[in-house]
């Protein structure tokens, strides 16, 4: 009868131990689904929405400049800055104009025509 109840007593124990063990992460979970997302802020979900609305547009254009360093061949820097404008027109036209230090490219795309 003794050795009974010790093994109740404990059986109590372990469940009990167990349960407690569980709690913090019933409480961190509950916790977590009624946080807000931590994604992205409300000025960033703004300026995707703008860009998206561009993007679905019947037509855009945009420019672009860079500018990269890299070593040449000597282990001198060397500096390369392009100028890109782009405009697009759905729903099959593209062209691009590159100018740069190391030269020009235009692309067009036209009606299932590629020129370079």
């Amino acid at each position: 009868m003794f050795l009974q109840r010790v093994l109740k007593a404990g059986l109590a124990l372990v469940l009990v131990g167990g349960l407690a063990g569980l709690s913090p992460a019933v409480v961190s979970t509950a916790r977590s689904e009624s946080a807000p997302a931590a994604g992205i802020g409300p000025d960033a979900r703004d300026a995707l929405a703008r860009m998206g609305k561009t993007l679905s547009a019947k037509q855009f254009s945009f420019q672009s400049r860079t500018f990269r360093t890299y070593a040449g061949p000597n282990g001198e820097l060397l500096h390369i800055a392009h100028s890109t404008k782009t405009i697009f027109r759905r729903p099959d036209r593209l062209s691009v104009t590159v100018n740069g230090d190391d030269g020009s490219i235009k692309i067009l795309y036209d009606r299932k025509v590629l020129i370079l």
